[in-house]
């Protein structure tokens, strides 16, 4: 689970989490707005943490597993 090691903090504050391209457009937070902390303990990342828990990642995760498969 590469997002649970890496984020990607963009020039505008915003957090995605993991350093995939398509990721870093799936924002969890703001580091303008919030600490990291209470970002990586929020809400947008436990759901997140959550559908790999339960083997059901959202459609962004699961697009990039399956590229991921594919080697692209």
């Amino acid at each position: 689970m590469n997002f649970l090691k890496n984020k990607s903090i963009l020039i505008t504050g915003g957090i995605g989490p993991c350093c995939n391209l398509v990721g870093r457009k799936t924002s969890i937070g703001n580091i303008q707005d919030s600490s990291i902390e209470e970002i990586w303990n929020g809400s947008k990342m436990s759901n997140l943490r959550d559908g790999f828990r339960n083997n059901n990642p959202n459609k962004i995760c699961k697009l990039c597993i399956k590229s991921q498969e594919i080697n692209i």
